[in-house]
Parts: structure tokens; C-alpha cells; sequence
């Protein structure tokens, strides 16, 4: 087993999960594995939010994988560019797992 890495600071991290038909393996599993991390609750506490397009898909994955209420949920159309920054400002980090990402990658790392 992989030791956990610290992380080192308050940070939000925004998992940015397109879930245009249904929620992707990738994203979820980020999802509960920042959900599950111990710095969570440590000395140096990170809050993390998820994203997508659908504020209904984003809710249903948060029950689903039980999150709790300090887990933010922001609705972002990856189409527009417009959209994408005026979310990623808001944090310190963004885990980009839209795909197919030759499709919808352009304005989450531009």
C-alpha cells in the first residue's frame, strides 16, 4: 500500500467531473478518496467541491457516495470558457477528469 501524502495546507480542490451522461469511474474515485483522506480532519484541513454541468447528476454522486454537506457541488459548462474560470478562481487546485479530453479539456487547462 501506498503511503498518504500530506497535503500542506487549506486547500479547496475542485474536481471538475463532466458527467454529461453519467458520472465517470475517474471522478468518483478522486471524489472518495479526497472524501476519505485523514488530512481532512487534520492540523491542516483541505474542504474539496465537486463540478459538472448537471447541479441534479452532481447531488445524486454526492448521495451516492455519501459526502457530506462541507463538500461543495459547482456547476460548470466546460463549453464555455467563461464558465470554467470564473469557477476555477474560486480554488487552489483543479483535478481536470472531463473527458473525452481532446473534446473538453481546452478551457479546463487553458
Amino acid at each position: 500500500m501506498q503511503p498518504v501524502r500530506k497535503i500542506t495546507e487549506t486547500t479547496t480542490t475542485l474536481v471538475i467531473e463532466e458527467g454529461t451522461i453519467t458520472p465517470g469511474f475517474t471522478g468518483k474515485y478522486i471524489a472518495e478518496y479526497l472524501n476519505s483522506h485523514p488530512e481532512r480532519s487534520g492540523p491542516t484541513p483541505f474542504t474539496f467541491a465537486i463540478a459538472g454541468r448537471s447541479q441534479k447528476k452532481l447531488e445524486e454522486l454526492k448521495r451516492e457516495l455519501k459526502l457530506g454537506d462541507e463538500v461543495g457541488i459547482l456547476v460548470v459548462d466546460t463549453g464555455d470558457y467563461a464558465s470554467v474560470e470564473a469557477v476555477v478562481t474560486q480554488v487552489k487546485v483543479v483535478v481536470n477528469v472531463v473527458g473525452p479530453y481532446w473534446k473538453y479539456a481546452d478551457n479546463v487547462v487553458r
